[in-house]
């Protein structure tokens, strides 16, 4: 037995071998030599192919393969095998074989010891071309896509970025924010600011929450909600009349409404009118929301 384990493992080698330069599927060909009471064997058997990941005991990966009619010539058969995607990630690999006359009722007789399965030149090198001689032996989702303008790129830590490695020419120029921008911020020169953002009709006042900027339009009875960091517009509020003023107390936004003679009350978050409803008195006088 240990003669015709040899010479499987031979012939599986060559056969595989044979074959390499074929298109890849997960089948494969396993050729063996099959003794019947101590002598070459001929004629038809049925046979029974199960892979396992130990040489005995151990747990059967992908499903049993049966093939009842194979033929055998003088001890020599062929048989095309198939265990399935991830049956060889590399770990041990045992074949494991029953084999019966064909025709015959009762159970397949199991060969021992089960087959180890060895690698081909071709599987070898594939056990690293996937990764190491391909990146560098670093995983591939650490890696940027080198084409294109890089517009799809998120999360970058620009304190990797090497000084010098990107040209100020090569940014836009009113880029928002910047140092300068900043700077106009904090002095409330938002006339001088490099970008510019449309928003209502006859913008007259100001006002900077930490992180937006609140723009009173006399024109239009709004007031407009601009992030500060891009520019980006947050939303566009309904106050009173003729908005001229406009105020930051740490949790609101106030609006003074010339034209209406009264001031609107607007929360931070999402611009929601704060501002109560106009009370009539007895005397039939309307009560403005006032300061």
């Amino acid at each position: 037995m240990r003669f015709t384990i040899y010479i499987l493992t031979i012939l599986i080698f060559l056969q595989l071998l044979s074959v390499s330069m074929t298109a890849q599927t997960t089948a494969f060909t396993y050729q063996g030599r099959l003794n019947d009471s101590s002598v070459a064997a001929n004629g038809t058997y049925e046979m029974q192919f199960g892979l396992f990941d130990a040489v005995s005991g151990g747990t059967q990966i992908g499903s049993t393969v049966t093939n009842s009619n194979v033929s055998v010539v003088s001890g020599v058969f062929t048989v095309t095998l198939d265990f399935g995607t991830g049956a060889f990630p590399g770990a041990d690999r045992f074949l494991q074989i029953g084999v019966r006359p064909g025709g015959n009722p009762n159970p397949f007789t199991v060969l021992n010891p089960r087959q180890p399965m060895t690698s081909t030149p071709y599987a070898v090198k594939s056990l690293t071309a996937d990764n190491a001689a391909q990146l560098g032996g670093l995983a591939a989702n650490t890696y940027l896509q080198t084409n294109g303008n890089g517009s799809g790129l998120t999360n970058l830590n620009g304190a990797n970025i090497t000084n010098n490695t990107i040209n100020a020419s090569a940014l836009a120029s009113d880029t928002f924010p910047n140092s300068r921008n900043l700077s106009l911020l904090g002095s409330l020169r938002w006339d001088l600011l490099g970008q510019r953002v449309n928003v209502g009709s006859s913008p007259v006042g100001v006002a900077f929450d930490g992180a937006n900027i609140w723009v009173a339009n006399n024109g239009s009875g709004t007031v407009t909600k601009v992030r500060a960091s891009d520019g980006n517009i947050q939303g566009t509020f309904t106050v009173g009349t003729s908005p001229i003023g406009v105020a930051f107390d740490g949790t609101n936004i106030w609006v003074a409404n010339a034209g209406s003679n009264t001031v609107t009350k607007l929360r931070v978050s999402d611009g929601v009118n704060l501002t109560c409803s106009p009370k009539i008195t007895p005397g039939g006088r309307q009560e403005s929301n006032r300061i």
